[in-house]
């Protein structure tokens, strides 16, 4: 009898096991499971990340029990995550070390020491990094999973790093988003930064501002850029031909008129209508105004110098007037016949 009482009993509890309880008496199933990984085989064949897990999946419906520590033969467990996302939720592992999330403590532990979570926050006396205080100036939005458009990957970063677990769902602006728009009203200050785009901006958020319209602008350093349309330029004769077709005397001058016509361009060195550069001809008038030249010669008129000048360098201005005409005794060009 007393055998047959005990037989009765292990049935009833196998039978109890076998088919869920009544949803009164139930217990709830956990969604949350420390986030350790210390596997461990299931009567499934599975691999479960550690006994938590493993009974979550048996109270869902599945009659699953533990058949040993440790992964099962054959397992098709998932490999240690080599890749966690960029963002710092700081939490303290039992090695004493502080981890930047807690996908950085898994993936640890995954790799074969034991570690598993003691709290969220970075350990006493650990030297991990504070929250970045300076991002970027660039607006290259990032969707957070707050529902949040972000301006870039670091402003999510320090979002997250000061408290909220905020990571990034997708670049570009959440769907629907609040994000802020670009400003209209900046202070009236004169900080000046520097612009990426070679322009001077009078204050950061006026930088902001213009990198935010679409343009993607960043600042290069505090003060006013080098304003390349104030520079002064040599006398030096090195003619180069501009895309406008004009011949300037030197780079340096066709670089000044390009900073107030951007579409002006470098084609060649040597004067326009000579493209291999090799050799110079400058279109000169006949206009009687003659200089004296470093070699001695008289040329008729300045740009006739030039010419000579280009296809020889050592050539320059001595002074105006002919050879052998000191130029404190002057020279004053013969008057025009009326007339002619």
């Amino acid at each position: 009898m007393r055998m047959t009482l005990s037989i009765f009993i292990l049935v009833g509890i196998a039978t109890s096991s076998a088919y869920p309880q009544d949803s009164s008496t139930a217990p709830h199933c956990t969604d949350i499971c420390p986030a350790i990984y210390a596997p461990v085989c299931g009567s499934d064949g599975k691999t479960y990340s550690n006994d938590c897990a493993l009974r979550a999946a048996g109270c869902r419906g599945t009659l699953v029990y533990k058949i040993k520590d440790g992964e099962c033969e054959g397992s098709t467990a998932s490999p240690c995550s080599d890749v966690c996302p960029e963002i710092y939720a700081p939490v303290c592992g039992s090695d004493g070390n502080t981890y930047s999330n807690d996908c950085e403590l898994r993936a640890a532990s995954c790799r074969g020491t034991l570690v598993y979570k003691i709290k969220d926050g970075a350990c006493e006396g650990s030297t991990a990094p504070p929250c970045a205080d300076v991002c970027p100036q660039i607006y290259a939005p990032v969707c957070g999973s707050d529902g949040n458009t972000y301006s870039n990957d670091c402003e999510l970063s320090a979002a997250s790093c000061r408290g909220t677990l905020v990571y990034k769902i997708k670049d570009g602006e959440c769907e629907g988003s609040t994000a802020p728009p670009c400003a209209d009203v900046c202070p009236q200050i004169y900080a000046p930064v520097c612009g990426s785009d070679g322009n001077t901006y009078s204050n950061d958020c006026e930088l902001r501002a213009a990198s935010c319209r679409g343009t993607l602008v960043y600042k290069i350093k505090d003060g006013e850029c080098e304003d390349m349309c104030r520079r002064f330029c040599s006398r030096e004769l090195k003619p180069v031909c501009g895309s406008n077709g004009q011949t300037y005397n030197n780079q340096c001058l066709l670089e000044l008129a390009a900073c107030s016509d951007p579409s002006i361009s470098l084609v060649h060195e040597g004067p326009c209508g000579n493209p291999g550069g090799n050799g110079c001809q400058m279109f000169c008038t006949k206009e009687f105004l003659p200089v004296c030249g470093s070699n001695g010669q008289t040329f008729n008129n300045k740009c006739l110098l030039e010419e000579a000048a280009c296809n020889d360098p050592t050539i320059s201005l001595v002074h105006a007037g002919p050879c052998g005409t000191l130029p404190s005794q002057g020279y004053l060009p013969p008057k025009a016949t009326p007339g002619m």
